[in-house]
């Protein structure tokens, strides 16, 4: 579980990563905070405590908790 700081650090997301299994843990997260940081969208972004789903090149994370500061 990753937490990441997006949209100009307002954003806070927790995520488990749902990539491949083989892949070495710390590599998929990696590459999962290249691609956020690259070239990742967010789909439906929801309020907190919704659950959204993340898509990147390599790999797919599901949102557990996204919360947004005051």
């Amino acid at each position: 579980m990753i937490t990441l700081a997006i949209g100009a650090k307002s954003t806070y997301i927790r995520f488990q990563s749902l990539v491949h299994t083989r892949q070495k843990k710390h590599l998929t997260h990696l590459y999962l905070l290249r691609n956020l940081m690259n070239r990742t969208t967010i789909k439906n972004p929801t309020t907190a405590g919704k659950k959204t789903t993340i898509v990147g090149g390599q790999g797919i994370a599901q949102v557990i908790h996204m919360r947004r500061l005051s």
